[in-house]
């Protein structure tokens, strides 16, 4: 459950600027990419238009920043889109909206269905891999040491990227959270889950950056 926090208080106004900022940025990513809103693929912020959509967008920073956790999902979200905005901001630009979405249109439909789908799944497939590959190697790890715990669970976010005009993963982070007994060693846990992350032969066969976020519940 998201715990709400005081109207008007310090914690507030800090989640209203981190929202106006976040949510700034994401209105600002979408006018030098498409200022005229063609390729913008959100239906309910297409019908409201620059207008009601900043008018809306200012109800939104004012009322999710009494949720922090809401907040939080929010604004992460906004940087992310308004990033990947940016990044094709230029060329949507300098070939115009129509232009740019019929250009896309075309590389769509002369692409084999097969080669996207294979694509997209072995993209899906590595970063599974990864996460097998942790799990696998923590039990290991666990096991050598003779550590007690109860469950283990893990996300893997790669960034996809065209560095030198190359596309490949440049950063693999895992996001580890490790349920174990009462007394457990919480420092000795974390140092586990990031010796299993350093000797994940999968992870170690990637050229990309490699960051684990690892977490200790005691039950």
């Amino acid at each position: 459950m998201d715990d709400s926090i005081p109207f008007a208080g310090r914690e507030y106004f800090i989640f209203v600027a981190v929202l106006a900022f976040s949510r700034g940025m994401d209105f600002l990513s979408t006018w030098v990419a498409a200022p005229h809103l063609v390729l913008e693929g959100n239906p309910i912020a297409k019908w409201l238009g620059w207008k009601w959509g900043a008018v809306v967008n200012f109800i939104l920073v004012g009322t999710l920043a009494l949720w922090p956790l809401s907040a939080i999902i929010v604004s992460t979200a906004s940087v992310l889109v308004a990033a990947r905005n940016f990044q094709s901001a230029w060329l949507m630009r300098s070939m115009g909206e129509e232009a740019y979405r019929d250009w896309y249109v075309q590389r769509m439909t002369g692409t084999p269905i097969t080669l996207y789908l294979v694509c997209l799944a072995g993209n899906t497939l590595l970063v599974a891999a990864v996460a097998d590959c942790f799990l696998l190697s923590f039990r290991g790890v666990a096991r050598a040491n003779k550590f007690a715990w109860n469950s283990l669970s893990c996300e893997v976010h790669g960034t996809l990227e065209r560095p030198e005009g190359k596309t490949r993963f440049t950063k693999i982070l895992v996001k580890a959270q490790l349920r174990a007994p009462a007394g457990t060693d919480e420092a000795k846990a974390v140092q586990l889950m990031q010796r299993a992350e350093h000797v994940c032969l999968i992870s170690n066969s990637l050229v990309a950056e490699r960051h684990i976020e690892a977490t200790v519940v005691i039950e």
